[in-house]
């Protein structure tokens, strides 16, 4: 055990607990260094007296009548439905919440079989009140200095298990590789940078003042499963995030308004607008006038007309918008477009 411990307590050893079991049949030949049953008790184990409270519970039988369906076994404990197992697997009483079950089944081909029932909690609980689950013999890691270590040696030692084999965690040796921030080029495949991206634009957080974005991006860039920026350079991650916040900075396009150019007056839709259409592809206009009388909903629907026009003649599949503010600073930090239009909304001098 001590030699197990020394060789998996690095760095380059990782622990992960598994959202789905790991179920399947693993045969001796694939294993690098095959233990029993009994040489994992030996090394991994110790009987539960005197053992106030544990994490990891094990209950072994020995030769117990062989039964079939392990597919279907897998299925139940991965549902956690517990009840309907083979009666050498079932427990002594109701798993507490949030606990899980895991085992190694071998078949002897002799009619029996060996089962190592593993059962995972949360927290610490009581050894005297969960060995009652064990209908057979039960079991708990072995006491070493370094709880994290003993737990890494334990579950590569399961894992050294063969057989029909229900495993809620793995220990793994780290592949050596050349981070990319540490390479001289950084040239990702076009796809790679696209999920990249697409990942930063969905979840980077646009602020910063906290440092909550800069937090985002050195998690997010370190060396772990599943984030498409893994490994990143953390200056290209910056620089892209600070441009998604730069560009949902300032007045943002507004698409959704209730009234057009027919909900005005007759005199507006059918004689002046008419008029001024034509001059608002190279000018800009000025509209003055007593506060309330409908300044603001004029200037709306005009704009969206212009915009409808401009994407009918474009064949563009988009929706007329506009941008108010109350400075030009805020129309700065997003390319304008055509079918887009921007007002100064009551400036400030």
């Amino acid at each position: 055990m001590d030699k197990v411990i020394e060789k998996v307590s690095g760095k380059e050893w990782h622990y992960e607990a598994l959202s789905l079991p790991q179920v399947g049949h693993m045969p001796a030949s694939d294993i690098a260094e095959p233990i029993t049953i009994e040489q994992f008790l030996q090394a991994a184990c110790r009987r539960c007296d005197h053992v106030k409270s544990t994490t990891l519970l094990f209950d072994v039988h020995f030769k117990v009548a062989e039964f079939g369906g392990l597919a279907r076994v897998g299925e139940l404990i991965q549902q956690g439905e517990l009840d309907h197992l083979p009666l050498p697997l079932c427990l002594g009483g109701k798993l507490p919440p949030s606990a899980k079950m895991g085992a190694v089944i071998q078949n002897l081909e002799d009619g029996t079989m060996n089962v190592v029932k593993i059962l995972h909690f949360p927290d610490k609980v009581c050894v005297a009140h969960v060995s009652k689950l064990c209908t057979g013999n039960a079991y708990v890691p072995v006491f070493r200095q370094g709880p994290w270590a003993v737990k890494k040696a334990v579950q590569h030692l399961l894992q050294r298990l063969h057989g029909f084999r229900i495993m809620w965690n793995q220990v793994s040796e780290k592949q050596p590789s050349m981070r990319k921030t540490q390479s001289a080029q950084w040239a990702p495949e076009d796809e790679e940078l696209r999920k990249g991206i697409d990942f930063i634009n969905s979840l980077a957080p646009e602020g910063d003042a906290l440092n909550e974005q800069t937090f985002w991006i050195l998690s997010s860039i370190r060396e772990q499963p599943g984030t498409p920026i893994e490994g990143w350079p953390e200056s290209k991650v910056r620089n892209m995030a600070q441009n998604k916040s730069r560009g949902l900075a300032g007045a943002q396009p507004l698409s959704h308004y209730p009234l057009h150019t027919y909900s005005m007056k007759d005199f507006m839709s059918t004689v002046l607008l008419p008029l001024i259409y034509p001059l608002l592809v190279v000018h800009g206009i000025i509209m003055v006038g007593w506060p309330g009388v409908g300044k603001t909903p004029a200037l709306i629907c005009m704009i969206v007309a212009i915009g409808r026009y401009h994407i009918r003649k474009l064949g563009l599949n988009t929706q007329p918008s506009w941008r108010r503010a109350k400075a030009l600073d805020n129309f700065r930090h997003r390319i304008p477009q055509l079918y887009e239009g921007v007002f100064l909304d009551d400036p400030s001098r």
